[in-house]
């Protein structure tokens, strides 16, 4: 996955909002019913969410490098942005989607892996 080009990477947060945002009433009942929220709070867990995931979609532009020249007489700079490999999350019980959230959908976009656990 660290090898596709960047358009396919962006596919991915694509997908994952249009199924979380279809199936947004479904998940917030999960989360009343596992955490004893209320329905409202459920669903604003989730949309506080997918607003991440709406900005994984557009993170493209500023997974790009950057190159300086003449930083210094005959000294130029460039700086590379690469997949760390594996990242993993370990979120609190009383926000199951929020949270998460917050981390896989960058973390798949910028090419790694992602391993999630509650606490």
């Amino acid at each position: 996955y660290p090898l596709c080009a960047l358009a396919v990477s962006d596919e991915r947060p694509v997908s994952t909002q249009s199924t979380w945002g279809t199936h947004m009433d479904e998940i917030a009942q999960g989360i009343v019913r596992e955490n004893g929220k209320t329905f409202a709070d459920g669903k604003g867990d989730v949309m506080r969410g997918l607003e991440v995931v709406e900005y994984a979609c557009n993170i493209a532009s500023q997974l790009m490098g950057d190159t300086v020249e003449n930083v210094a007489s005959n000294v130029d700079t460039y700086s590379l942005r690469q997949p760390i490999g594996v990242t993993a999350g370990i979120c609190p019980f009383n926000f199951p989607a929020m949270i998460p959230l917050w981390m896989f959908p960058i973390a798949i976009t910028c090419g790694n892996s992602f391993c999630h656990t509650s606490a």
